[in-house]
């Protein structure tokens, strides 16, 4: 029977293969968030093209590459720290601790993390963009279609005798005045949540007269 490590005998794994499930494990991210495929987290990232690139991702446009192709490693390098430092990511190394041989594999995994935590939160924030505006277009479109065919009944003396018809209405306006008051809440508080004043003050103004118009049948049901 062979001989066996310390680590094979109590099952658990040294430091250094630890390290080596942790750069595969930031491989794959980079790859899923980027599509950029890294070797490793020492040369790969030496020329500073790897940082410039996860850039362009998080903000397409934001790095002119053409500019810096035959730029030095360091001037591509102080080019993506400069950058990311203006996209909130901490500058957490020098471009003369990247350009060596043999560069510090922990220090740069550490700072990837964050270009790769921003993206994340890039996306986070892009989703609750694209949550409100289609909250925002739901109800408009709603409300459009409800307070037409309410004035289109009211013209042609076509609203319902039946209690039960207003009841319905109402109800179904309570479930939308939930979506309306938290668009509201979020309107007041935050501009940048991608409704503009005239598309919210359009959407106010719908929503009050239907208000109008649904208290004008509740009396036309009061008098008969």
């Amino acid at each position: 029977m062979g001989s066996r490590t310390h680590e094979q005998v109590s099952g658990r794994k040294s430091p250094t293969v630890l390290f080596r499930n942790e750069i595969l494990f930031c491989k794959c991210l980079i790859f899923r968030e980027f599509g950029l495929e890294v070797h490793d987290f020492g040369p790969s990232w030496r020329d500073g093209r790897a940082f410039l690139e996860i850039l362009n991702n998080i903000k397409p446009g934001m790095v002119d590459m053409e500019s810096l192709r035959n730029a030095s490693n360091k001037t591509r390098l102080e080019a993506a720290f400069r950058l990311g430092e203006e996209l909130g990511v901490p500058r957490l190394l020098d471009a003369e601790d990247v350009d060596v041989i043999r560069p510090d594999e922990k220090s740069i995994m550490t700072y990837v993390a964050q270009f790769l935590h921003k993206a994340n939160a890039n996306a986070s924030s892009a989703d609750a963009f694209s949550s409100v505006q289609s909250s925002f277009d739901e109800l408009l479109t709603w409300l459009n279609q409800k307070t037409q065919w309410m004035e289109h009944m009211k013209q042609t003396n076509g609203l319902s005798r039946n209690y039960r018809d207003f009841i319905t209405m109402q109800e179904e306006k309570e479930i939308k005045g939930v979506a309306y008051n938290r668009l509201k809440t979020l309107v007041d508080s935050v501009r940048t949540v991608g409704v503009t004043e005239d598309s919210w003050a359009q959407l106010e103004m719908l929503w009050r007269k239907l208000e109008t118009q649904v208290i004008t049948s509740l009396k036309n049901q009061q008098n008969l």
